[in-house]
């Protein structure tokens, strides 16, 4: 039978505590709801080591480089694994599960393909894609990874948006 009031054991009332929480709520605190390409909140990562570290649970994300690209009202959606490119993507994962939770999902910028298209004459064309880029794993040299490698020896850490052409153009 539990007591009436288990604080009391602490020296500590249950109105202090209320008090308290109310104070806290209206300090208001550091919230970052944005997430990375890689699928993880940015708060997960660490920045001021090269390369960048992204630690969202026990698992360790190989993500090279922290780029938010979705802020969201929940970031417990985001702790999910890469296996591969597009719906088997971290980022692809915690946007549908923040979405079936009705969780409030805002892109700091739409998704455009990050593609360079190296010409014969030596010229950098940007891909100029933009609305439909998935999220994608590459290599370091930049070539995209078959899901069933990411799945066997896990992802790179090297993840760019590319729209379905560039994808089958690498």
């Amino acid at each position: 039978m539990t007591e009436i009031d288990p604080l009391s054991k602490f020296g500590i009332s249950s109105e202090t505590v209320e008090e308290r929480t109310a104070l806290f709520k209206a300090e208001g605190y550091d919230r970052d709801g944005r997430i990375c390409i890689c699928g993880h909140p940015m708060k997960r990562h660490n920045t001021d080591t090269f390369p960048t570290t992204c630690t969202p649970s026990r698992l360790q994300c190989p993500c090279k480089k922290a780029r938010p690209v979705i802020e969201v009202s929940d970031t417990r959606r985001f702790l999910k694994k890469t296996r591969g490119s597009g719906p088997d993507h971290a980022l692809i994962l915690g946007i549908h599960s923040a979405n079936k939770a009705r969780d409030e999902i805002k892109y700091l910028s739409e998704p455009t393909c990050d593609a360079i298209i190296i010409m014969a004459d030596g010229t950098r064309i940007q891909c100029e894609s933009v609305g439909f880029a998935v999220p994608t794993v590459v290599s370091k040299s930049g070539i995209v990874i078959n899901d069933e490698i990411v799945e066997k020896d896990g992802p790179t850490g090297y993840d760019v948006f590319l729209c379905e052409k560039c994808r089958g153009r690498i």
